[in-house]
């Protein structure tokens, strides 16, 4: 081999013992990213299933309870959290399940000419306890328990939309009275989550006991390592 061919061969070696390197403090550092552990917030966006029980009618001539509220909406929610070693974690959770109005009916059937209606609004804190089921350097599944503080605050409306006669002192046939209910009850859900670094993009399910019932919010999120 001449001394050309050998200087050749030797850049080619230092070049591909570079980029071998540089390959190798990537992967590591990629490695090392996914796997951060710390302080970390976030907030995801979903559907809730908004679900409250025990509405009294405020005409109770008319019928003397009405049926339970059930009805789908957009929701979000806010979270810090803190994993301080791998499998194990703790979280703060801020929930909306958003304003949701729906009709009602009656569990004794309302007078011909009349409708009802509600609408509810219920937010609240959760506290969880996490445990990631399936820690790996890219995916997590977990599992959280714990407790919520839930409020729900709207309104009940009964109205006569036919022909009849009004009720004393009630015009226009129109009937509303404020429904408010707040809860502490066990709460969990189970989630799924991709990490990107400081950043993860998660999906995730939770189950409450609220109002007599028991809503349950679906969101998809993203979180972020600051510490």
């Amino acid at each position: 081999m001449d001394q050309t061919a050998r200087r050749r061969f030797g850049a080619t070696r230092l070049a591909t013992g570079l980029l071998a390197a540089a390959l190798l403090a990537a992967s590591s550092g990629l490695a090392e990213a996914t796997d951060l552990l710390g302080l970390y917030g976030g907030v995801a966006v979903g559907e809730a299933r908004v679900e409250a029980r025990g509405f009294t009618n405020p005409a109770p001539a008319l019928a003397p309870s009405l049926e339970d509220f059930a009805k789908n909406h957009n929701a979000y929610q806010l979270m810090l959290g803190l994993r301080p070693i791998e499998p194990f974690g703790v979280e703060i959770d801020y929930l909306d399940l958003g304003r949701a109005s729906t009709g009602l009916g009656s569990s004794a059937a309302l007078p011909i000419g009349y409708t009802s209606s509600a609408q509810l609004h219920t937010t609240g804190l959760a506290a969880f306890g996490v445990l990631y089921l399936l820690p790996v350097p890219i995916l997590d599944l977990y599992a959280k328990v714990g407790a919520a503080r839930l409020q729900s605050s709207g309104t009940v409306t009964v109205q006569q939309t036919g022909t009849g006669f009004c009720p004393i002192g009630a015009s226009p046939c129109l009937f509303s009275a404020p429904y408010r209910a707040t809860n502490t009850s066990l709460a969990a859900g189970l989630g799924a989550q991709i990490k990107l670094g400081a950043f993860a993009v998660r999906a995730e399910y939770e189950r409450f006991a609220a109002a007599g019932a028991n809503p349950s919010l679906a969101t998809i999120g993203l979180t972020w390592n600051f510490l």
